[in-house]
């Protein structure tokens, strides 16, 4: 399968719609063969309730910010290792029934558009409160899940993760998941 060129650094977004591209036919790929052992379908609500978990587990890794209590600093390679889940999820929603769009027309409108231009001025600590405050709309499991990614994704642009950054950890992750299905995970 062909990786996206190597894209510039985008700060504020630094999830290009090439490497989207590739994440989605990857993910693609993962959730056929974790489905054809699968004991159940899930939905896209389903799907929803796994990316806020692991919403949840991305903000954890933020001891700086969002744990006043703690100590000790934020993990850059656990931040994004939880991204990249984040991005699993919402990849392996496209194609799903209850899909109004496509997950490239969503990325595009909800990604790239409205939520750069009103994230752009906000501090790190209050894009990262606004992931932690956002209330899924079930009945639009595919848009909250995309404005869940978009609120990540630009935080990650903010620590100075890149595309190159994103898709290296998302192989990486992705040959992990695959080497889980092989052996019986």
């Amino acid at each position: 399968m062909n990786k996206p060129n190597k894209a510039p650094n985008n700060k504020e977004f630094p999830l290009t719609r090439e490497t989207w591209r590739y994440i989605k036919r990857r993910q693609k790929e993962l959730d056929d063969a974790f489905l054809s052992k699968a004991k159940w379908l899930p939905n896209d609500n389903a799907r929803l309730s796994a990316l806020l978990i692991e919403r949840g587990e991305l903000i954890n890794e933020f001891p700086e910010t969002f744990k006043w209590w703690k100590h000790k600093a934020d993990d850059r390679a656990r931040i994004i290792d939880e991204y990249i889940d984040l991005l699993h999820f919402l990849a392996g929603m496209d194609g799903m029934p209850a899909a109004l769009f496509t997950m490239d027309g969503g990325y595009s409108r909800i990604m790239f558009e409205a939520e750069t231009d009103k994230w752009r001025r906000l501090s790190n600590d209050y894009v990262l409160e606004q992931l932690l405050d956002y209330s899924p709309n079930r009945e639009y499991p595919v848009q909250s899940a995309c404005k869940v990614v978009a609120l990540a994704t630009h935080i990650m642009g903010r620590l100075g993760f890149t595309d190159g950054d994103i898709l290296v950890a998302y192989d990486a992750k992705n040959a992990e998941n695959f080497k889980r299905i092989a052996e019986g995970y």
